[in-house]
């Protein structure tokens, strides 16, 4: 039995309207690369068997839910937008960068509207930092990484955790998923 969708399609352009009805019927939903399609032209029945890809359609279907964001919420995003905005368009662009030494990482943070500040990480949180610049990593793979740049001697079982806590806190690590991504951008003195 074949999978049917029908759409009510009332798209109007200079021209009048293009398509007004679309009904399709594919046998193997979502993956079909089949279908037979019925539609309407300014009124007019047409009827096309068409090969197509699913994966290759897009569907925005418009419509109000009865929840709404709180109006707190929606002020204070609108309100660090026009902040962010307003930066863009001065001098003090916003920046975040981290530079690495041997022992040590240093996060340059121009994002504050209080003026830019400079942190000086080591051990496992200039590990982090760096670790998971490239791309997100699992804490797995941090613990890992970790538990091998601090051979021969040990980190605290904890230490990990609250390295990336902290980070965190500092919004100098992003994290989501069990994965982890570094904000900061790595300094490259080229430019």
């Amino acid at each position: 039995m074949a999978n049917t969708i029908t759409f009510d399609l009332s798209h109007f352009t200079q021209w009048g309207p293009i398509i007004t009805f679309l009904h399709a019927e594919m046998p193997n939903l979502p993956t079909s690369t089949g279908a037979l399609i019925w539609y309407a032209v300014n009124g007019v029945r047409q009827e096309t068997p068409l090969r197509l890809d699913l994966m290759k359609i897009a569907y925005d279907f418009e419509f109000e839910t009865e929840n709404r964001v709180n109006p707190h919420l929606t002020q204070e995003l609108r309100q660090t937008v026009a902040e962010w905005k307003d930066r863009h368009k001065s001098d003090q662009l916003p920046f975040l960068f981290f530079t690495k030494s041997l022992d040590f990482v240093t996060v340059y943070d121009g994002r504050s509207l209080d003026g830019p500040s400079k942190m000086r990480f080591e051990g496992p949180s200039a590990w982090i930092i760096s670790f998971c610049n490239e791309k997100p990593r699992a804490l797995e793979q941090i613990r890992l990484h970790i538990e091998k740049k601090s051979a021969p001697t040990k980190v605290e079982e904890n230490a990990v955790d609250l390295a990336i806590e902290d980070l965190e806190g500092k919004k100098i690590l992003y994290g989501e998923r069990g994965k982890y991504l570094t904000l900061a951008l790595p300094h490259n003195s080229h430019l």
